[in-house]
């Protein structure tokens, strides 16, 4: 198996996906545009998850609160859910696997709200065992250097764990995941206290060290 020929054939299968959807509409309507971006995520997770991980768009539904509005929102099937009408769904904190918010583009007038929003929610989620993937998914990436991302959620962890972004895929090429343990060791001694981001763009890779 060729690793990345594969996880490229996955890129153009959302990207013609989003082309079609395009083509259907006489005159783009930015609104609608966006939606259907969230729905073409969502039609090619399904077609890779397993069917026991649901997935929509919702609301985690908590003891005290209510959470914004999610886009794309993974939860165990086998729990009841709270309400359901086609995509729409809310859902306790105990059920979710995933959240992940979705830009049309990752630039400075949405990458910022999108972290924000994300670790809002993630804190309500991250307790114990229960850490749920996190994620930001961007079909454009406006930023020619991946350390502002790196920066940026940094920062918006305000170095709490439960705050954590783990995963974040911008445009094409460029792909982030939190590690709180050395990727490249198996030895426990030498990943003690690895904490930080690491980002892969067309075969390179970098990363930056955080304390949450």
């Amino acid at each position: 198996m060729d690793p990345s020929s594969y996880y490229r054939s996955l890129t153009a299968e959302t990207d013609a996906l989003q082309v079609r959807v395009r083509q259907l509409m006489d005159e783009p309507h930015w609104l609608t545009d966006g939606e259907w971006k969230e729905s073409v995520l969502r039609t090619v997770l399904r077609r890779h998850l397993p069917p026991t991980i649901g997935i929509g768009r919702g609301f985690i539904a908590g003891p005290g609160a209510c959470s914004s509005q999610i886009d794309i929102l993974l939860y165990d099937a086998s729990h009841p859910l709270l309400h359901r009408d086609g995509d729409l769904v809310f859902v306790m904190p105990a059920s979710v696997r995933g959240i992940i918010e979705v830009k049309s583009t990752i630039d400075s007038n949405t990458l910022h709200q999108a972290l924000e929003s994300l670790g809002n929610n993630a804190a309500g989620l991250n307790h114990g065992d229960h850490q749920p993937f996190i994620g930001l998914f961007g079909y454009e990436f406006a930023f020619k250097d991946p350390g502002i991302l790196l920066a940026a959620l940094r920062a918006a962890s305000r170095h709490d764990p439960k705050r954590v972004v783990n995963h974040v895929c911008a445009g094409r090429s460029s792909f982030i995941r939190y590690w709180d343990a050395d990727p490249y060791t198996s030895d426990p001694m030498r990943s003690g206290g690895y904490i930080r981001w690491r980002t892969w763009r067309e075969a390179t890779s970098s990363s930056m060290r955080s304390n949450p």
